[in-house]
């Protein structure tokens, strides 16, 4: 005998809103308290300073929304997603999740239209960079906000935000 559909649907709602409320505890930016701490790390890692996160882009799958903009939601693999955008400390942990963008949205987009680019850009992490394998080396404003391509460190980067590649 199964649970009713009713029920389980209520306890969805509860465990899920449980765990959403649970969010600002454990997923923050650093802190000045930390910073210097999560710069050394990366520096003990990569050899580059001044970096407290590196970033990247991660897709969940979902069923067709519908309606007029369910293809925006198609993403590269043909599935529908949306793209997640997740930066992470040097100790694989969660430092900030940008979750509105469709599945078709590339990483830079998802960056550009996010509040952690603002408070870049406002001055909120002086003397910080984040690393993405995706940053574009003519976007001068990018650079101002405190991203730094790399290339040679991609590994890292998905193994911090990626493990299943």
């Amino acid at each position: 005998m199964g649970m009713d559909a009713s029920i389980a649907c209520r306890t969805a709602g509860k465990v899920s809103r449980t765990i959403a409320s649970l969010f600002p505890s454990y997923v923050k930016m650093s802190t000045e308290a930390n910073i210097i701490m999560e710069q050394n790390k990366f520096y003990h890692i990569a050899r580059i300073p001044k970096v407290i996160g590196v970033v990247d882009g991660t897709q969940i799958r979902i069923q067709s929304p519908g309606g007029n903009n369910a293809e925006s939601y198609r993403n590269r693999n043909g599935y529908y997603s949306m793209n997640f955008l997740i930066v992470a400390t040097a100790d694989l942990k969660f430092m900030n999740v940008v979750e509105r963008c469709p599945g078709s949205s590339h990483d830079a987009t998802v960056f550009d239209h996010s509040d952690l680019k603002i408070r870049f850009a406002l001055g909120h992490f002086p003397n910080c960079l984040l690393l993405a394998s995706w940053f574009d080396d003519s976007d001068l404003m990018t650079v101002s906000v405190g991203l730094l391509r790399f290339d040679g460190l991609q590994v890292f980067d998905y193994i911090v935000v990626e493990p299943d590649r």
